[in-house]
């Protein structure tokens, strides 16, 4: 009888532990650094997004975007230029996503892959 009871409370504390939901699997994985590569005829450069929690119980996120690119054309290379944005974000709770307030993007978290996607755009997290 004993061991019947101590291995249902085992089975129970296990099987709590597993239950994390998939909310706060996303919820956890989303602060970080994404980076999105890019090269083609005209241009080379890289995307970073820094994403910081600024408010858990609210779900608010701040967004750093930097951008560095490099254009070329007819065989020159012309100096490199760069871009900075400051973004805030609202997290869903039902879609497990990321709504970008001053543009109305979409950031959908895949953290099975290590990525994200900003509309169709993949970022592959970093840190």
């Amino acid at each position: 009888m004993k061991v019947t009871v101590l291995s249902a409370l085992t089975f129970a504390v296990v099987l709590q532990g597993c239950t994390e939901s998939n909310n706060d699997q996303i919820r956890k994985f989303v602060p970080g650094i994404y980076v999105r590569h890019f090269r083609d005829e005209f241009s080379t450069g890289s995307d970073t997004l820094d994403i910081t929690e600024h408010d858990g119980k609210a779900g608010i996120y701040f967004i750093d975007e930097k951008e560095g690119y490099q254009q070329k054309l007819d065989g020159k290379v012309f100096p490199a230029q760069y871009k900075t944005k400051e973004h805030t974000a609202l997290f869903n709770e039902t879609t497990h996503q990321l709504t970008i307030q001053n543009g109305g993007d979409i950031i959908t978290f895949l953290p099975d892959k290590n990525k994200l996607l900003l509309g169709r755009t993949e970022y592959e997290k970093v840190k």
